[in-house]
């Protein structure tokens, strides 16, 4: 064997330890992330975007799945990644809809409003209609 390829095996060798090292760190650090905070235990910012939560997520997801990281306790970090960023998920969801909720009031009340603010006009309508027309209807055929 060469030096060379002595020195690409070495290097190889040190890049297995440190993703291994790595992977075990980031094992200990969900383990001792918040239960209750998803965002801690994917490493993202509360106001991160969609995108950013599913980088997160696959690249973490990769570097402590059980079949990859040899830690004893990296099926338990898998799971806490997949439970935190379903909770993610499911929160968007609710904020989402919350959203639309506020939008469809929103917009009901504006249709009440503007329903109101037109009532002179209808009953000026209304009244109109009655005195030239039903009345003298009325009027016609009672004689």
């Amino acid at each position: 064997m060469s030096i060379m390829e002595d020195n690409n095996l070495d290097v190889a060798q040190t890049i297995r330890e440190f993703s291994e090292t790595e992977a075990a760190l980031e094992v200990e650090r969900i383990l001792k992330a918040f239960k209750l905070n998803p965002w801690e235990q994917l490493g993202v910012d509360i106001d991160a975007s969609t995108e950013e939560i599913n980088k997160q997520y696959r690249k973490r997801s990769l570097l402590v799945h059980p079949d990859r990281c040899k830690h004893p306790q990296a099926k338990i970090a898998f799971q806490l990644l997949a439970t935190a960023k379903k909770e993610i998920e499911e929160e968007g969801r609710a904020k989402k809809e919350e959203e639309e909720k506020k939008e469809l009031k929103r917009k009901k009340a504006e249709a009440e409003k503007n329903w109101e603010d037109q009532r002179d006009s209808r009953v000026a309508e209304w009244r109109n209609f009655l005195s030239k027309g039903v009345y003298s209807l009325v009027i016609v055929n009672t004689f």
